[in-house]
């Protein structure tokens, strides 16, 4: 181990702290055992424990979102359109969208920050 891992095996570390080359805090393992080693240890992204969800002022959403097309207040105002009605191709010609984007914020997958009604 001492000049580097053989064929398709990593080096993992026991103490988790990659500068260190202790021999005795190293050891080998393929990329599945480091994975498991990973997320066994709670470094993962996985779930709830992704970033988004522990820190989510970290996360650009909605107007900070650089290619973001509409406002928050007018994503509001989309929604009380959809409460009353209005129709989908109708709602993304009045703000520029396309219809998939209404249906997206109408079902709860974009915008998900915005306040429902």
């Amino acid at each position: 181990m001492a000049n580097g891992a053989p064929g398709d095996l990593c080096v993992l570390h026991r103490c988790d702290n990659p500068p260190c080359v202790r021999p005795d805090h190293l050891f080998l393992g393929t990329h599945l055992d480091n994975a498991r080693d990973k997320t066994a240890k709670g470094r993962g992204i996985i779930g709830k424990k992704n970033g988004r969800y522990t820190h989510p002022e970290r996360s650009a959403r909605g107007e900070r979102v650089n290619t973001a097309q509409l406002t928050e207040s007018g994503v509001r105002e989309i929604l009380v359109a959809l409460k009353h009605g209005a129709g989908l191709t109708e709602l993304g010609r009045k703000y520029g969208v396309c219809k998939q984007a209404i249906y997206s914020i109408r079902e709860g997958k974009t915008w998900k920050h915005v306040e429902r009604l």
